[in-house]
């Protein structure tokens, strides 16, 4: 998506200021804070130097991107207001919670957004690290891009004869699908993975179809996409 004309107009200018834009839906609240003093408005909602329940935006982890191996993540810290908020926002229940950072340029006349800020990221809080010191309390956000739910184990499908019956009465797909192992890649120079039925020199069925760019495995348990061996 190209970057808001007037945005990048801003950007090319002398000394631009920009700013960048925080919102994290937790279950006991929504924090909307920027890195800086003041008050900016952004689709409708307002977003403040300090929140006065939760506290301030210390610092955001630099943000590029890059071809990697692994699920992409950020990290952020945050001062926050009390005891109180420290334990609101160190909950477990906080896990998963949305996060979304924008960045943005101000009119350092009129103390307004200039264009449409641009979405570096999105993603969901993942850890919590507290650090406290004499002077102040710090919390360290790391935030997983939603491609960490890549990760998560569906522990309620099965890839075997009795699950594939369950669904499907009379189906014999996976007759001969016993032990399945699967790899499972990430990133641009994974290795082609295959669906792995371990026999002890029984069958084997392999994956046909790729998940995304010719890179992943898989296929469907029917039709052409499993060549089953015995």
């Amino acid at each position: 998506m190209a970057l808001d004309g007037t945005l990048d107009t801003a950007l090319r200018g002398t000394a631009p200021l920009v700013v960048h834009l925080v919102k994290i839906v937790l279950p006991g609240g929504t924090i909307r804070v920027l890195d800086g003093a003041g008050n900016l408005t952004f689709n409708g909602e307002t977003y403040t130097g300090e929140d006065a329940t939760f506290g301030v935006l210390d610092e955001l982890e630099a943000i590029g991107e890059q071809v990697g191996t692994e699920a992409p993540s950020m990290r952020l810290t945050f001062l926050p207001a009390s005891l109180s908020a420290l334990s609101q926002l160190t909950t477990p229940a906080n896990q998963g919670s949305a996060v979304s950072v924008w960045f943005g340029a101000v009119d350092p006349a009129t103390g307004l957004l200039l264009g449409t800020p641009e979405a570096l990221f999105i993603g969901e809080l993942d850890t919590a690290d507290v650090e406290v010191s004499t002077n102040r309390t710090v919390i360290s956000f790391n935030v997983a891009s939603a491609w960490e739910r890549l990760f998560a184990i569906n522990e309620g499908h099965r890839l075997n004869n009795a699950f594939i019956q369950s669904l499907y009465t009379g189906a014999l797909g996976a007759s001969f699908v016993v032990a399945v192992q699967r790899d499972l890649p990430w990133g641009y120079d994974a290795p082609r993975p295959a669906v792995v039925a371990d026999l002890n020199g029984g069958s084997t069925v392999r994956g046909g179809s790729p998940l995304i760019g010719g890179r992943g495995g898989g296929g469907g348990v029917f039709g052409n996409d499993y060549g089953v061996s015995f």
